[in-house]
């Protein structure tokens, strides 16, 4: 799952941009590639990339218990964990990972990346 990531974060400090996620669709598109960054289409997708809440649940959540501890995200992410961690409960659920690739979106089609 770590490599999903990575293959996304272009720059490598720990944030996927939009800029980053175009780059990443336009090199699968000109390769043939899929889907997500590893040219595999991933489920739940539409809208894109087919970056969703649940796609990211379903790669991260390695003890398959509905959620992602801070154990389970990519060790580029662990550093954000917890303003991703709405609740602070310890865990992201599929709604925070919604509510982040919400926000990612948002950057992304306000012409914002964060860099």
């Amino acid at each position: 799952m770590a490599n999903f990531f990575d293959a996304l974060d272009g720059d490598k400090d720990g944030f996927v941009t939009g800029a980053e996620v175009a780059a990443a669709q336009a090199k699968r598109k000109a390769s043939g590639g899929g889907g997500g960054a590893s040219g595999k289409k991933s489920a739940g997708g539409g809208g894109g990339s087919g970056f969703t809440g649940a796609t990211l649940l379903t790669r991260w959540d390695k003890d398959s218990d509905g959620k992602v501890s801070k154990a389970e995200l990519p060790e580029t992410m662990q550093a954000g964990f917890d303003a991703l961690d709405g609740d602070s409960d310890g865990f992201l659920d599929r709604a925070e990972l919604d509510k982040m690739v919400a926000a990612m979106r948002a950057r992304r089609s306000s012409g914002g990346g964060g860099q």
